[in-house]
């Protein structure tokens, strides 16, 4: 027997077309080819979390609409009867409705439809996972997915503190996990650290190692949740993708506060650079224009050497930083860069030929977590000092064209942190 559908694959995005199937053009012929906007298709799948719950990601299925119907063009058999069974032989079953509305039998030149369906918490375990279509007590196989585990990265210090430098970060997050038919249920939570607030959740590292249900219904491996649920305080819009309660790290109106006091700093007149050094370090979220997935203050740089901070961003580069005062003198009367700003460039010079001279043991004497030669895509220099002023704007241009230092006043920094609070609107 040849079936019906067959399992495409998981996919992190779909979007069914906005017309009826078949379509037809304006001048109404028939068009037998329908736009599916489908992103990030796969069968093969990776994730830190287990079990995998609600929304996480949507199942394709392909569809051959001529054994829909009968001679007639009555639509024959709008329900199916899934199975699914794992390496472990446990099987779970679901129904597919397919509305015969949707389809047609104009246009024979497509005999296809995708099905996308939501809302299937199944997948407890990472591995294979086979698909069979259920029909006169036969079973037929129809595709399968592989999922597979991936440890979260260890939440060390140089993580939370770029963890915080997001406006979106978490200050904590409660999984939900519940059976469906006796309403058992086990609510793990994540934070930086165990709260004493948080009365009807778990402490994720305090969990048991496994949950089994008042009805021995739903049996779940906790050991994945106990290892990597911290993975959720850095994730993106994890509400979306899971079964969650959760506290922003950030109001609004603390944000807009961290932005008055920063404008206050770097006005204020004889500022040291130990305040602003304690204030970026109170507040990463000024580094957040950098991008960073690990934040070290003060590394040392080699034996005579110390950064005010060094970053790993997302594209594993690191940013060595140097800050100096906003009242540091950038640009002479006739346009000619300031001694005070070319000391603070020898001084990231200095660092980047340190790192040139010995990149494995550059890299070692930074002493931070996670970070390693075979990581490290690049070294770069960051300098921050100064301020903006209209008439020194044409002279700014002249020391970006530096290659491996990038350079920021303090007005361009405050400007970026602006923007930052202001796309905490569309959250």
């Amino acid at each position: 027997m040849i079936p019906p559908l067959y399992l495409l694959g998981v996919c992190d995005k779909y979007n069914e077309p906005p017309f009826p199937f078949p379509a037809k053009s304006s001048q109404g012929d028939i068009v037998p080819i329908t736009t599916q906007d489908i992103i990030g298709l796969t069968q093969f799948c990776v994730s830190h979390i287990f079990p995998l719950p609600q929304n996480t990601f949507h199942l394709i299925f392909f569809v051959d609409t001529n054994q829909l119907f009968n001679s007639e063009g009555e639509i024959i058999q709008p329900n199916w009867k899934i199975s699914i069974e794992n390496e472990t032989g446990k099987v779970d079953a679901f129904d597919i409705k397919i509305d015969g509305k949707i389809f047609s039998r104009e246009g024979d030149g497509q005999a296809c439809k995708l099905v996308n369906l939501k809302n299937i918490s199944i997948f407890r375990n990472p591995g294979q996972h086979k698909f069979f279509l259920l029909v006169k007590n036969k079973k037929i196989r129809i595709g399968e997915i592989h999922f597979s585990y991936c440890p979260a990265p260890p939440l060390t210090s140089e993580r939370i503190e770029a963890i915080k430098s997001d406006p979106s970060a978490y200050k904590w997050a409660r999984f939900f996990i519940q059976c469906n038919k006796c309403g058992d249920k086990i609510l793990p939570y994540v934070g930086f650290e165990k709260s004493e607030t948080i009365s009807d959740g778990i402490w994720y590292k305090d969990l048991p190692d496994e949950f089994i249900c008042k009805c021995k219904n739903l049996k779940i491996n906790l050991e994945y949740l106990k290892e990597s649920l911290h993975f959720l305080l850095g994730c993106k819009n994890p509400e979306g993708r899971f079964s969650l309660t959760t506290e922003r790290m950030y109001t609004k109106r603390a944000l807009e506060t961290i932005v008055k006091d920063f404008r206050v700093l770097i006005v204020k007149k004889g500022v040291k650079e130990s305040e602003l050094q304690s204030f970026i370090e109170n507040n990463p979220i000024v580094l957040n224009c950098f991008s960073p997935q690990l934040i070290q203050p003060k590394a040392r740089v080699g034996n005579f050497y110390e950064t005010d901070f060094v970053i790993q961003n997302t594209k594993n580069e690191l940013l060595l930083i140097e800050i100096e005062k906003p009242e540091t003198s950038l640009f002479k009367n006739n346009g000619d860069q300031h001694h005070q700003l070319t000391h603070a460039f020898d001084q990231i010079e200095n660092w980047l030929l340190e790192a040139r001279k010995d990149r494995f043991g550059f890299i070692r004497n930074l002493k931070m977590n996670e970070v390693s030669i075979d990581k490290t895509t690049n070294i770069r220099g960051v300098l921050i000092a100064g301020r903006t002023k209209d008439k020194e704007f044409e002279f700014l241009e002249k020391i970006r064209l530096r290659g491996n230092i990038d350079f920021y006043t303090y007005d361009e920094l405050l400007h970026c942190l602006v923007e930052t609070i202001r796309s905490m609107d569309a959250l």
